[in-house]
This record gives structure tokens, C-alpha cells and sequence, in this order.
């Protein structure tokens, strides 16, 4: 394929759709919802500093192996798209993005 650091790839030699409804909570990539919980109160604080760092917080990736998942599929010519179907209300509907991103940023697809 025909990548360039960072940007596009252009002749994948295949495409993975995959389909969150909810947390990644099984296997290698196991994710919780501590950070959710430990945040979620401070997001409605009606201090904005105390608001913006709690979602600073969960906008940053809490483990590697999405982006090491995303690093290998790049080198394989595989590209990943994530499509998130998450619904509810607060802890329900977390699905830790921010983590899983990287897999789709590294391999050359999208998150939707």
C-alpha cells in the first residue's frame, strides 16, 4: 500500500468495520469505566476549570494496546473503522474513546 506517515492509507488490502455497543470490557484490550466515574461528578461542576479538567481527563487514551493494535494493522495494510453505537445515560453510555481512537488513527481509518 501507499502510506505516508500520518496521513491516508490508499490501497488498503482490507477494511475492518468493527461495532462498539458499549465499553470494550473483555480480552487484551479490557477497559473500565473507573475514569468515567471518578470524572463524572466534576463535569457538571459549575467551576469551569474544575469541568474542562475533568474532560481533558477522559479525552486522553488510558492504555496502549489500541494504538499498538492500530501501529501493527497499519503495517499489515489493514485499515480499522470503529463505529459507536453507545446509548443511555452517563456510565451507560461510556465507551472510552478517547482509548480506543488510536486503533483507527493508526490503521488509517475513521471513528464514528
Amino acid at each position: 500500500g501507499d502510506w505516508v506517515g500520518g496521513g491516508d492509507l490508499r490501497h488498503p488490502s482490507c477494511r475492518v468495520l468493527s461495532f462498539l455497543a458499549g465499553l470494550p470490557n473483555l480480552g487484551d484490550g479490557a477497559l473500565d469505566d473507573e475514569i468515567y466515574r471518578e470524572c463524572a461528578a466534576d463535569l457538571d461542576s459549575p467551576d469551569h476549570e474544575e469541568a474542562a479538567k475533568a474532560a481533558d481527563a477522559l479525552g486522553q487514551p488510558r492504555v496502549d494496546f489500541y494504538a499498538d493494535a492500530g501501529a501493527r494493522a497499519a503495517l499489515a495494510a489493514v485499515v480499522v473503522d470503529v463505529f459507536s453505537l453507545g446509548g443511555g445515560d452517563g456510565a451507560a453510555a461510556f465507551a472510552d474513546l478517547a482509548s480506543v481512537a488510536p486503533l483507527t488513527e493508526q490503521s488509517g481509518g475513521a471513528l464514528y
